[in-house]
């Protein structure tokens, strides 16, 4: 009809019941018939934003969800939800129905998944181990042509380092060693090639443990209303956007941090500068965290060079 105007297309609101309901379908389908057309075109799309080779906002939340979703329900139920939940679809759900989706799937996306049958063949296929490594990086130092930086820590030399306490709390992932795959800890080490005589160790602490976190070494409350975290200090304090906390009770280090990490704190220049001004609570030890309740925390410590090398050796 000349003159006439095009048809929108009408899409029904996306709730939490059928995108839950189509990504068990989509399973099943998957396991009985194979991937279909619509799968494999969600499953292009996850992978260019896995690698990187998509922008703009909407990739980058895209890359966020799949990030959670693989750190928190396994590589197989990333590759189920990328076929079910393409970057189009996920465009469509709202921040309610994506924290709603993220909780079930931590509740219950595993055994769910399982049962509609066995997907490690196509998750090999479509995200080799390698590609999906990496996923949280510590903030680069802004001097990092004047550091030498060490990444992924063994997690057999934890204990060791850090005594029992932080080890569970420290972000866990897979990277690739030589031809075999291994678990290591999200901690960096960075080292002065000149001029300062001090190390810097960051750990990355996974979302669910930054409140613990805050509580445990800062004596402070962290919170979130499900959108958005903040302190509860006779107010509401929101992020803008990062909120740094420091000023720890040495006390708390050795069995928070363990026995090593307290002494090579303390031999640092830092403390001992510290120290002669009589300062109790030390900066020496810090902790960086947004507003997103599922970004993970920073944890930031202030090490003496020499027994830092000695610490490296064991984690590296």
């Amino acid at each position: 009809m000349a003159g006439g105007n095009k048809r929108e297309r009408c899409y029904k609101p996306i709730t939490i019941e059928s995108a839950w309901d189509d990504l068990l379908q989509d399973a099943r389908n998957i396991q009985l018939y194979g991937l279909h057309t619509s799968h494999r075109k969600s499953l292009r799309g996850a992978q260019k934003v896995v690698k990187g080779l998509s922008t703009g906002a909407e990739a980058r939340d895209y890359k966020h969800f799949l990030n959670i979703i693989h750190r928190d329900c396994g590589i197989e139920v990333m590759f189920v939800v990328s076929s079910s939940v393409g970057i189009v679809r996920f465009s469509r759900f709202s921040a309610k129905v994506r924290k709603a989706f993220l909780d079930r799937l931590r509740s219950e996306g595993k055994v769910a998944i399982s049962r509609c049958g066995n997907f490690e063949e196509n998750t090999k296929e479509w995200f080799p181990e390698t590609e999906v490594l990496h996923y949280h990086h510590v903030d680069e130092s802004p001097q990092t042509q004047t550091h030498t930086i060490f990444e992924n820590a063994f997690t057999q030399g934890f204990e060791f380092v850090f005594g029992n306490s932080i080890c569970y709390t420290i972000y866990k992932q897979m990277a690739q060693a030589a031809r075999y795959t291994v678990l290591t800890g999200a901690i960096k080490m960075s080292f002065p090639i000149r001029g300062s005589t001090d190390c810097s160790l960051c750990l990355v602490i996974p979302a669910s443990w930054v409140a613990a976190v805050a509580k445990a070494l800062f004596d402070v409350d962290v919170e979130s209303d499900g959108e958005t975290r903040y302190i509860i200090h006779k107010v509401k304090i929101y992020p803008d956007p990062k909120y740094p906390l420091t000023g720890i009770s040495t006390t708390l280090i050795p069995p928070v941090f363990g026995e090593n990490i307290a002494s090579a704190m303390l031999a640092s220049s830092k403390r001992e500068e510290e120290v002669e001004k009589s300062i109790e609570k030390t900066d020496c030890v810090s902790m960086t965290w947004t507003s997103d309740p599922d970004e993970d925390g920073i944890i930031n410590i202030i090490l003496g060079l020499e027994r830092s090398v000695e610490l490296c050796n064991i984690l590296y």
